[in-house]
């Protein structure tokens, strides 16, 4: 399977991403760089406020597409 992680907002999302990216590959996934040669999309973000709730949702939209 191949996974294409976005993280975005604090380091604690960072820190998140980097879990999941770990967890994916101890268990034979493949990251990729690419959304478009992705299977899966996870957007790992947060939404504090509502300037960062607007971000997370274009986010999705951008990567909706795919």
């Amino acid at each position: 399977m191949k996974i294409h992680i976005i993280s975005s907002g604090c380091q604690r999302r960072a820190l998140d991403a980097s879990r999941l990216k770990n967890y994916f590959i101890a268990n034979q996934n493949i990251i990729t760089n690419s959304p478009e040669n992705a299977n899966f999309i996870i957007l790992v973000t947060d939404a504090f406020d509502k300037k960062t709730e607007d971000q997370t949702f274009d986010l999705v939209e951008k990567y909706n597409k795919f």
